[in-house]
């Protein structure tokens, strides 16, 4: 709480060097590449050598979390500040800005997640916040999947404006979810959208037996499309899509080691 970040000798316990960055330092400071990332609740924050202390670059924020360093940026979120706060990305080794967020929150308290290109990180307006590229995927339902058929939404943002939504959809049997990319298993449904005939094609690396069904959103069973029988190589089958209403469908592709999925969209 007296504002000095300190580098500790972990056999003496002795201080090895000090510097001061700010009053009420509450977090921990990161580590990356041979330096120290820290803010102070009323600023600065600031980049030091891990050896020297030495500060490296010094920037105008206040923070009271931890920040996460990625691809060389560091994520943090504001705090006390007297209008909306920022989740803030400030390029590691200049210090400059590269983007900033205007929230709902008048602070962050809590320390951001990297994963996969995307940055997370709560709030107290009671959002979970998430930034990266392309589409990003939330749950849409109860906080655990459910055995059965399960949706995740995919929404893409920009300027705070959903500019493009999409549904993907798992299955989930007593074995686990069981869609896995990369099986040599192949699964395609088009046209998609459809108004009529629809063709279902699979290809399979080597003779299984296989069973090809229609879900519902709601995850009732609405046609077995093949029986179970056994399939090598590519094959297909056809569906009169005009034989059922309008709406989104999930094909499922059984097999004796795992489930693939495709979403159908059927139109009039």
């Amino acid at each position: 709480t007296d504002g000095y970040l300190r580098a500790i000798g972990c056999t003496s316990g002795e201080t090895v060097w000090e510097q001061f960055v700010g009053p009420e330092i509450t977090a921990t400071p990161a580590y990356c590449d041979g330096y120290l990332y820290v803010g102070a609740q009323n600023g600065p924050f600031v980049r030091a050598s891990a050896s020297t202390g030495v500060l490296d670059w010094s920037a105008d924020f206040t923070i009271h979390g931890s920040p996460a360093i990625a691809d060389g940026m560091v994520f943090f979120g504001e705090y006390s500040r007297n209008d909306s706060a920022r989740v803030i990305a400030l390029d590691s080794a200049l210090g400059d800005t590269v983007w900033t967020y205007m929230t709902t929150a008048n602070r962050f308290q809590g320390s951001p997640a990297v994963t996969d290109g995307v940055v997370y990180i709560p709030a107290i307006d009671g959002n979970l916040y998430a930034f990266g590229t392309g589409l990003k995927y939330t749950y849409d339902g109860p906080l655990m999947a459910e055995e059965g058929l399960n949706e995740l939404v995919v929404n893409a943002f920009e300027d705070d404006v959903v500019i493009a939504s999409d549904t993907a959809s798992f299955f989930v049997d007593t074995q686990g979810v069981q869609h896995e990319p990369g099986t040599g298993i192949r699964l395609s449904v088009y046209p998609n959208p459809a108004t009529a005939a629809v063709t279902l094609e699979f290809e399979l690396p080597e003779t299984r037996v296989i069973r090809l069904e229609l879900y519902d959103l709601s995850g009732r069973l609405v046609e077995t499309l093949i029986g179970e029988s056994a399939f090598t190589g590519v094959s297909s089958v056809v569906f009169d899509g005009k034989t059922l209403p309008t709406g989104v469908y999930i094909v499922l592709l059984w097999t004796d080691e795992r489930i693939i999925s495709d979403r159908l969209v059927l139109l009039r």
